[in-house]
């Protein structure tokens, strides 16, 4: 074999050495074609028993001093010595990853010929093809089973390529849906866009969506989970008034036989809350009203214009109120908490305002401050705040309820765009998480709910996941993040998660994927994440990462016949994002750029 470069010297399972035959003589030309040693990262073949061939790729190399004869006088030669570690084998038509047996010593070593590596990295059916390999010029095919049925990960610094890589994937499948090979309809792509970058408004196949302005989503369909996610409560103390909180505002608003709990909330809350008389009047006055009933009408005009009740009529109201609520409840004031408590025990957690869970919370308050628990407010005052805080921001946009942005919400789901961009660069995490989880769950719902022939395929890209892609959970269940991470495959729901910072993210979900786009990667912490959490990535591996350059991804997975490092093609229209140098944004007009000495 005239291209033999050198025989195997070692042999462990997890790499071989390689002793150098010719150091001057590595490249070689055969069948037309030259094949250059281009060291570290470079691929070799070693042929072995039954005309089968083991790839490996080199990851060291260095020099050895090796004795010419037996003796211990005997003279030295300098020799080049590679390590190298094993990726597959080619037997026949068919290359497989791993390996299922060992080099032997003296086994002869050769370069992969280029027809090797277009074997092993294009044998696809269809696939799609986002850049060039680094130290090759091939373009690897990237099946779009193996990608797009499976759970992706795309890690790397700021300014590493992660968002180029992503748009470089979405813009060849768009690229087929133009010529006709994918139906638009069937892709569903969901992005969650942080950062308000992905696509122009005029891009075809693609749907773009405000979140914060354009959808409306319906309070009463938020679960239990949903609620935990958006108010975020504290675990000890918060959690159980959240819950109850919930149960007593469905209680008066969903049953009108509960209605005479907005009526005791409203005289308890005139007798024992000390906050500003005005607002407490206000709250007062709405709760009375809301209720249709003449008597209480009658109380409302109670009040003076301080606030307060007026003296000679004191007693009426709360006559008033409190007759109404025996009436209805069936019971004597007395005894109201005690069946309100047994009420609550089989309440729905369902709210269709927040001023409802408002009034609710107030009320909740009242119930354990009467059991001697006077510093459940102050233990709650920034559940309190969240609240109002989410009313404050979204009652008028997100959770207005307006028919034509339930519609727009909708429109998520119908399939009519290969990729919709979902804008919500204006949440913070916590909003962030919620919003996610919430289209999350309605999506494995929706799917579960279809037969299998009719089930389509959702890929959604969770860029920055690591704001709120995380382990925790407020009640010790699994997020839906990590349902869909071990149930989504059956039920058609594959992510695509982009993070800067994989320690940060779920665990279990990470190690749920099952391809991976690596960039540039310096935090030790994060590095040692990805070391323990990806199968298929080695030590050496993991060195590198730190020195990949910009627009550069190391391909592992299903999805990839072998490792290799990929150079991300950057199309005209989706420049990579920059930043404006200092050396240019800070010159004064009024200096000649030229004339400015280093």
């Amino acid at each position: 074999m005239n291209n033999v470069i050198g025989t195997v010297i070692l042999v462990n399972p997890y790499k071989v050495q390689i002793e150098i035959l010719n150091q001057e003589d590595i490249s070689y030309n055969e069948d037309g074609y030259s094949y250059f040693y281009d060291g570290v990262n470079s691929y070799i073949t070693i042929r072995g028993v039954n005309e089968i061939k083991q790839v490996y790729h080199i990851t060291n190399m260095f020099e050895k001093d090796i004795p010419v004869g037996f003796s211990d006088d005997s003279l030295t030669q300098n020799k080049y010595i590679f390590e190298a570690e094993p990726l597959g084998e080619i037997q026949n038509t068919t290359f497989s990853f791993g390996i299922n047996s060992y080099p032997l010593l003296g086994d002869l070593v050769s370069l992969t010929s280029e027809a090797e590596l277009k074997f092993i990295i294009e044998n696809k059916d269809l696939a799609i093809t986002i850049g060039k390999m680094v130290q090759k010029n091939l373009f690897p095919k990237i099946s779009v089973d193996t990608l797009f049925s499976n759970h992706c990960c795309v890690l790397g610094n700021t300014g590493s390529g992660k968002s180029t890589t992503i748009k470089t994937i979405l813009r060849s499948i768009l690229e087929k849906t133009k010529i006709d090979i994918f139906d638009p309809k069937k892709v569903n792509s969901i992005v969650f866009d942080i950062h308000n970058e992905y696509f122009s408004d005029n891009e075809i196949d693609v749907h773009h969506l405000d979140i914060l302005n354009d959808i409306s989503i319906n309070l009463e369909k938020l679960t239990k989970e949903d609620w935990i996610n958006l108010v975020d409560p504290s675990n000890q103390v918060q959690l159980p008034v959240l819950l109850k909180a919930l149960k007593l505002a469905a209680l008066m608003n969903e049953e009108s036989e509960f209605n005479w709990i907005k009526a005791y909330a409203a005289l308890e809350m005139y007798n024992n809350v000390q906050v500003d008389a005005n607002a407490k009047k206000t709250k007062v006055q709405s709760l009375l009203r809301s209720l249709n009933d003449p008597k209480l009408n009658e109380a409302t005009l109670m009040f003076n214009q301080f606030g307060a009740v007026l003296d000679n009529h004191l007693e009426d109201f709360q006559n008033i109120i409190k007759m109404y609520v025996e009436t209805h409840s069936r019971t004597s004031y007395e005894n109201v908490k005690l069946s309100i408590d047994i009420y609550l025990s089989e309440a729905r957690y369902s709210v269709s305002k927040l001023e409802d869970l408002e009034i609710a919370l107030e009320l909740v308050f009242l119930l354990e401050e009467m059991k001697g628990n006077s510093q459940i407010r102050s233990y709650c005052s920034t559940l309190v705040t969240r609240i109002e805080t989410l009313k404050y921001n979204y009652s008028e946009n997100i959770f207005s309820n307006e028919s034509n942005k339930v519609e727009k919400f909708n429109s998520i789901f119908k399939n009519d765009y290969a990729v919709t961009i979902l804008n919500v660069s204006q949440f913070d995490n916590i909003d962030l998480k919620f919003i996610s989880s919430y289209l999350l769950t309605y999506i494995m719902d929706l799917q579960k709910k279809l037969e299998i022939d009719r089930r389509g395929i959702y890929n959604v890209i969770m860029d920055e996941a690591h704001r709120y892609m995380n382990d925790s959970s407020n009640n010790g269940l699994p997020t839906i993040y990590e349902r869909v991470a071990k149930e989504g495959r059956k039920y058609g729901v594959f992510f695509f998660i982009a993070s800067q910072r994989p320690s940060e993210l779920s665990g279990t979900v990470l190690s749920q994927c099952n391809n991976y786009f690596i960039h540039r990667i310096r935090n030790n912490i994060d590095l040692e994440f990805i070391r323990k959490s990806i199968p298929f990535i080695t030590d050496n591996s993991v060195k590198r990462v730190s020195y990949l350059p910009t627009g550069v991804a190391l391909c592992l997975g299903d999805s990839f016949s072998i490792p290799f490092e990929l150079k991300i093609m950057i199309k005209e229209e989706e420049p990579a994002t920059k930043v404006i140098a200092p050396s240019i944004q800070w010159i004064s007009n009024k200096q000649n750029k030229n004339e400015i000495s280093p």
